[in-house]
């Protein structure tokens, strides 16, 4: 008989971890008969949501609501709030509680079987009330430092790149933000923030979304100006997705947490700027730590980079306003008849002589004796063809503001002075030339024939063969790093019109245009938001985690294995894209980006 006796310690290797627990209410009604599946919080496309199971068997004796009659205590459009509980006290046991989730009942779905009866609610937050509001119309300033609504405008921020808005903000039923302007000599131009405030409170009425003042806006939006907008016949939704779309900023909705105001927010973010979380994971081998590990899973899918992006944005072909000389463009054998042959009222057979005096060309292909026309010095030294082009009008202006047209000249000298020609004309339309359309040539332009001095001219522009182009990249060029192209059509957009030293007019009025600055801040911002994601990462927590939230930027510990490669890229940002918080498994599916920054 022995006297010894062993003790043995139990061995757990299951993860060991206080489960999460939500409450749900009903337009402010406690209902324990609802159970929460899963939460999603994401920005766009899908934005979030809560997933909520019936349990009937939860009702007191005597209370329970079938299956088929759910919508007696949770009908579609009833206000949901999901509340997380959390003692207070200190030393003392005191309830308190935090909402996790604020939203409507969107959908429900009931499936009724021999075996089961379920029903599942789904809720989603305001961005469902936004999808379903309309824009139209514009806000626009008027008399007497008041406003007036017109139904039948199109909502266009910065119409053809001019500025159209207010340039103080204005009040209308207790909201200030800045309205549209209709006269551009004193409007301003619509920034990216100013633009969504005047969506949010134009299209929603007051106290039903928190959103941040102005001020905070411009600072979250940096102060971009809003490139040309058509946001008319969108949905709200869509309308601040298109203006946040130019500087990078996305939006989500978060539930306020204080009472007596709206029950949900908007809040826009950079994603990857701004709040940090930990997502750790303990070194292999070592004994297993609840607070030193909170990742269970990781999978990863990598593209190929290093890589940069290139955008080449080409806006109109370039146009020059010039003074240009021409030559006589007919054959010279058919000259020396008598004036009756050129006129087409007294010759039958007028179309085979009907060019001799009247068409005057540039000679720009060479079809004609001479030298073709050069444009090097017109063009700015751009390179161009040699081949047949056509005439513009000019953009030198009279007194009050007109084009002058096709300018067209007589020299009845040899070009010692010259003379605006006011008798018909017509521009040719396959070559830059004239032809003189009077049935008779007046008496002076037969005696410059006949003295052999007659000449011509016309201050017109001409399109050159090089586009307004703007080139913007996010990474290195001409290096080893492998460039992608993204070519841009902006045609219609973004003009580039010139007065050259050869015009006679040049310094003179004029409606030039230069719309450079426009197109590089247009492509740049593009180059800037573009979603060049090197990485996509899905993590899974083994808790249900509350307090992660899309775009908190990711960090690690320094003991932590380095899993999600934050450490080892140190150039890149990593941030939280989506996040969906499973109450059945106890855990939290993170989706994660990952993308150099840009270098523009």
């Amino acid at each position: 008989m022995s006297n010894r006796v062993d003790y043995f310690a139990a061995e757990e290797t299951a993860l060991s971890a206080p489960a999460g627990r939500c409450v749900v209410y009903v337009d402010g009604m406690l209902c324990p008969y609802l159970e929460v599946v899963e939460i999603v919080r994401a920005s766009g496309p899908g934005y979030g949501l809560a997933r909520l199971l019936y349990n009937p068997a939860l009702w007191p004796d005597g209370e329970r609501v079938a299956v088929e009659r759910i919508e007696t205590v949770a009908a579609i459009g009833r206000e949901v709030s999901v509340v997380a509980l959390y003692n207070r006290g200190m030393g003392i046991t005191a309830i308190g509680s935090v909402k996790v989730f604020a939203g409507r009942i969107e959908d429900i779905e009931t499936q009724i079987r021999g075996d089961c009866e379920s029903v599942e609610l789904i809720a989603r937050d305001y961005s469902a009330r936004l999808g379903r509001i309309g824009v139209y119309g514009q806000r626009v300033l008027h008399g007497g430092g008041s406003t007036m609504r017109l139904d039948g405008y199109e909502t266009v921020f910065n119409r053809d790149s001019l500025p159209n808005a207010s340039r103080t903000p204005m009040q209308h039923e207790g909201k200030w933000r800045r309205v549209f302007e209709v006269d551009e000599a004193k409007a301003t131009w619509w920034s990216c923030a100013a633009a969504v405030e005047y969506l949010l409170s134009e299209h929603l009425v007051g106290g039903q979304l928190g959103a941040g003042d102005v001020e905070q806006l411009e600072g979250v939006f940096e102060g971009r100006l809003l490139g040309e907008v058509d946001v008319s016949g969108m949905t709200l939704l869509d309308a601040i997705e298109k203006c946040c779309e130019q500087t990078g900023v996305r939006f989500r909705f978060e539930p306020c947490q204080a009472d007596g105001g709206p029950a949900e927010r908007i809040v826009f973010y950079r994603p990857g700027v701004g709040r940090r979380v930990e997502l750790n994971h303990q070194q292999a081998g070592e004994a297993f730590s609840i607070g030193r590990t909170n990742i269970c899973r990781v999978e990863g899918s990598r593209g190929f980079y290093p890589v940069t992006h290139r955008y080449i944005g080409m806006g109109d072909w370039k146009v020059y306003e010039a003074t240009f000389d021409f030559i006589e463009a007919w054959d010279s054998s058919l000259e020396g008849a008598p004036q009756s042959d050129y006129s087409p009222s007294t010759n039958p057979d007028f179309d085979a002589v009907r060019d001799v005096y009247r068409k005057w060309c540039l000679n720009e292909a060479g079809d004609y004796a001479g030298t073709p026309f050069d444009f090097g010095s017109i063009f700015e030294r751009a390179p161009f063809l040699q081949r047949r082009r056509t005439f513009g009008k000019a953009m030198s202006t009279d007194s009050e503001g007109e084009s002058l047209g096709y300018y067209l000249e007589a020299s009845y000298n040899d070009g010692v002075t010259w003379q605006e020609y006011v008798d018909s004309f017509d521009v040719l339309d396959d070559e830059c030339g004239v032809w003189l359309a009077d049935d008779e040539l007046s008496e002076d332009v037969w005696t410059a024939i006949g003295a052999g001095t007659l000449k011509f001219r016309i201050t017109a522009s001409v399109a050159c063969d090089e586009r307004l182009t703007v080139a913007v990249a996010d990474g290195p060029v001409n290096s080893a790093v492998e460039v992608i192209d993204h070519v841009l059509d902006l045609s219609g957009r973004f003009e580039f019109a010139k007065v050259s030293g050869k015009s006679i007019f040049y310094n003179s009025a004029s409606s030039e245009v230069d719309d450079s600055e426009a197109l590089h801040g247009y492509v740049r911002n593009l180059c800037e938001t573009h979603e060049a994601i090197i990485e996509t990462i899905d993590v899974e927590t083994p808790v249900a985690g509350l307090y992660y939230n899309c775009g908190d930027g990711v960090t690690c510990s320094p003991d932590s294995r380095d899993v999600l490669g934050v450490r080892r890229d140190g150039r890149s940002l990593f941030w939280i894209e989506r996040v969906a918080m499973d109450f059945q498994k106890q855990q939290t599916k993170l989706r994660i980006l990952r993308r150099r920054p840009r270098r523009v």
